[in-house]
């Protein structure tokens, strides 16, 4: 017996909960996984790697994929929750924009995402910031 595929593309995907089902005669199986977290780092200046100079703005982006969605994603700084007082970062959903890069700014960047399932995190990002007239 044939069973219909259809295709569905990340984008149709994104902040849905979805659970994938295997049935055979023997057991069904349900497929719940902790997020998989995945962080990216841009500029101003257009660059993209760790290093930029004092005065540019960086943006980070988390992209989750999580089943079932994450309810929760979030920041550490230097392995410690981000400080919300500083007026230089900036959170929306799933990213963290910092104005105006600072000496105070660099350090170990990192997002995470809970679901039920637990806790994932990405890879470390260590930002440098460096003089704008050295």
């Amino acid at each position: 017996m044939e069973l219909p595929i259809t295709i569905i593309t990340d984008e149709q995907l994104d902040n849905i909960d979805y659970i994938v089902v295997k049935e055979n005669d023997v057991s069904q199986k349900l497929m719940k996984d902790v997020p998989q977290v995945s962080l990216t780092i841009r500029s101003s200046s257009k660059q993209q790697h760790s290093t930029f100079l004092e005065g540019d703005d960086v943006r980070f982006t988390c992209d989750v994929k999580a089943n079932p969605s994450a309810n929760e994603v979030g920041w550490l700084f230097d392995g410690k929750p981000l400080n919300p007082d500083d007026p230089e970062l900036i959170t929306s959903y799933r990213s963290l924009l910092i104005r105006r890069v600072k000496r105070k700014h660099r350090g170990r960047y990192q997002c995470y995402a809970n679901n039920a399932e637990g806790t994932g995190m990405s890879r470390v990002i260590n930002l440098r910031a460096m003089c704008k007239y050295a």
